[in-house]
C-alpha cells in the first residue's frame, strides 16, 4: 500500500512538472492587428466631451507580446485614452496573450476656437515595444456653438433657459439647448 501510494505521488508529480510550460515573449510587432485603421469623431461640439468609441487590438501571434508602452503621439492631446481598464498619456507594459486581444477606449474634449467654421482635431495612438512600434490615426470634426444653459427654476418645474424678447438667433454656429428654453 505505500509503495503504491508513492508510485502515485511520483508519477502525479512528474506529469504536473513536464505538463508547466514556461510563457513564450515576442516584441515582433507586425503580430499586432486593430479592429478599424482610424477612429474618427463626428460633429462634437467644443467644450462637450464626445462619448467613448473603443476598437479591439489583436494579437494574432503564437506568443505573448509586450508593449512597452501604448500612448498619444502629442502631448498637448484633446484625447484621452484607456487600455483594458488602465487610463493615462502613457500606458507601459500591456501584455496581449497569444491569439487574444486587448479593449481600447478613448474619448476627447476640443477646446473653442472661436470660429464659425468646423474644425479638424487629429492625432494618433501609438503601440511601441523593444523593436517596434505601429500607429493607429484619430480625428475628430469640432465646431464651437452657442450654448444656452438653465437659468431659471421654479419649484414643480424642471429648470429652464427664458430667451429674451427679440432674440435673433443667426447661422453662423450651432445653438445647442440644454434642458429647457421658453420663448
Amino acid at each position: 500500500m505505500f509503495k503504491t501510494t508513492q508510485i502515485c505521488l511520483f508519477l502525479a508529480s512528474v506529469l504536473l512538472i513536464a505538463s508547466c510550460k514556461k510563457e513564450q515573449y515576442t516584441s515582433d510587432i507586425s503580430v499586432l492587428r486593430f479592429s478599424t485603421d482610424t477612429l474618427s469623431f463626428d460633429t462634437v461640439f467644443t467644450e462637450m466631451g464626445t462619448t467613448t468609441r473603443n476598437f479591439k487590438v489583436y494579437n494574432t501571434g503564437k506568443k505573448t507580446i509586450t508593449l512597452t508602452k501604448v500612448g498619444l503621439a502629442n502631448s498637448n492631446s484633446p484625447f484621452r485614452i484607456n487600455v483594458d481598464g488602465v487610463g493615462g498619456d502613457n500606458i507601459t507594459n500591456v501584455e496581449i496573450l497569444p491569439e487574444d486581444s486587448a479593449w481600447v477606449f478613448i474619448d476627447a474634449t476640443i477646446d473653442p476656437n472661436g470660429g464659425n467654421l468646423p474644425l479638424v482635431v487629429t492625432d494618433e495612438i501609438i503601440f511601441q515595444t523593444e523593436t517596434g512600434s505601429k500607429s493607429l490615426d484619430i480625428a475628430a470634426w469640432g465646431q464651437d456653438a452657442i450654448y444656452i444653459k438653465p437659468n431659471t427654476n421654479i419649484a414643480g418645474l424642471p429648470p429652464f433657459s427664458i430667451i429674451p424678447d427679440n432674440t435673433v438667433w443667426n447661422n453662423e454656429k450651432p445653438i445647442v439647448i440644454f434642458g429647457f428654453a421658453v420663448v
